[in-house]
């Protein structure tokens, strides 16, 4: 009876350590698509269009309720639509994946707004970039991707057509600049890009600062 007994409480042991602790990261972070999993949203919280579990409309739609659906906020980020929230989800996740802040994710969507209005460019005089799904073909000079990146510098035409891999380009520009993460958001988005016109990027960042609070867990 004693052995049953200690067998009983080990186990009883194992599992509560085995138990799904819910911490506000882990809240925060929790991946889209699987809200009604136990392993990453708590019943009564639904998951958001952007992969974060909490309650309301933001999280669960228009019925306001919550219970582990994949519940979202209509696709949208605030002033985005469809298109624009899709890159930006996808960027802020890069910028996650990373394991960077706030500070990078008003660069990388404050840049992305005043370079191609957060939208993935293919570019005629870049044939290779027209094999790969964009939202709009420009013709800037041969600029392509959401940042406007062009192959002299970013040859791999795969990743700058891609949200998360020209994100992940621009990531890598970034955190190579001194100080970066003490840099006015502007300031830092123009050592980046070296654009003719960097005092653009200020424009942006009322936008910017918009959707990476709305994606919050920072």
């Amino acid at each position: 009876m004693q052995k049953s007994i200690l067998f009983f409480l080990g186990a009883l042991a194992s599992t509560v350590a085995a138990a799904p602790q819910y911490t506000a990261s882990s809240l925060l972070f929790a991946r889209a698509g699987e809200c009604s999993s136990a392993s990453q949203c708590p019943a009564g919280y639904c998951c958001s269009q952007y992969g974060y579990c909490g309650t309301g409309t933001e999280y669960c739609g228009s019925g306001g309720s919550s219970g582990g659906g994949s519940g979202g906020s209509g696709g949208s980020f605030p002033g985005l639509d469809d298109v624009q929230s899709r890159n930006a989800a996808a960027a802020i996740g890069e910028v996650r994946a990373e394991g960077l802040n706030r500070q990078a994710c008003l660069a990388v969507i404050s840049t992305a707004l005043q370079e191609s209005t957060l939208h993935i460019y293919a570019n005629n005089a870049v044939p290779e970039s027209l094999n790969y799904p964009h939202d709009l073909v420009g013709g800037d000079q041969d600029s392509v991707g959401m940042f406007q990146q062009r192959p002299e510098w970013y040859p791999d035409i795969a990743k700058d057509m891609s949200a998360a891999g020209s994100t992940s380009q621009f990531l890598a520009a970034m955190v190579a600049i001194p100080g970066w993460q003490t840099m006015e958001i502007s300031a830092l988005d123009q050592a980046v890009q070296k654009a003719e016109a960097g005092n653009l990027y200020a424009q942006r960042i009322p936008l910017a600062t918009q959707v990476c609070d709305a994606a919050g867990g920072w």
